[in-house]
């Protein structure tokens, strides 16, 4: 639910995200072997939700390097342009 955008925005219990949904995607695939990553992506794919969405293979290996290095994954303006 979301009441504004500057106040809050929630997931429901049971909810779920495609597995290309940037922020949870490189939370989890960040610290995975290259491999599995590869393997994972020809399963389910990449979708560009927006146009900024990062769906090449060697950009998206930069941005995992760098949501290691954060520790943690970010989406902006990659899923919906009203989240960040």
């Amino acid at each position: 639910m979301c009441r504004s955008a500057a106040e809050e925005i929630t997931v429901g219990l049971g909810d779920t995200f495609p597995f290309s949904a940037p922020a949870i995607m490189r939370a989890f695939l960040a610290w995975s072997d290259p491999a599995e990553v590869d393997r994972l992506v020809d399963r389910h794919g990449l979708t560009a939700f927006t146009p900024e969405m990062v769906v090449e293979r060697e950009a998206l290996r930069a941005v995992l390097a760098v949501t290691r290095e954060r520790g943690y994954g970010i989406s902006v303006r990659e899923y919906d342009f009203g989240q960040s």
